[in-house]
């Protein structure tokens, strides 16, 4: 499940079938909880899948969506956003991301949902 904007995607069996453009900014995930990492992603996914009663599906996404679908996707194949790294020196820790934006870590975390 992938929910963003209020909007709940249930994807049974996803792939991405295709992307263009690449997009790079901020990323965490509960797996790494008090991190954050630029990664980039693609800028537009097109993924299909099944919805819950086996009926296929098709969700186009971009900005916020497309690289919500690519990182949960990834954990489908065991994958998580450190892997896109070169180093985990790139990790910045949540609370110097908010000292740096002068707000407070859930502040600071705010545009990354």
């Amino acid at each position: 499940m992938v929910e963003v904007e209020a909007r709940l995607h249930e994807l049974v069996n996803p792939r991405i079938v295709r992307s263009t453009g690449d997009d790079r900014d901020l990323e965490g995930c509960l797996s790494l909880p008090g991190y954050v990492a630029y990664v980039t992603r693609r800028e537009r996914v097109w993924v299909v899948a099944q919805n819950r009663h086996g009926r296929r599906i098709k969700v186009a996404g971009e900005g916020v969506l497309s690289r919500a679908l690519q990182h949960e996707l990834d954990h489908l194949d065991g994958k998580l956003y450190i892997d896109y790294l070169g180093s985990m020196d790139e990790l910045i820790p949540v609370a110097q991301l908010a000292q740096e934006t002068g707000a407070d870590e859930e502040e600071a975390l705010a545009h990354l949902a």
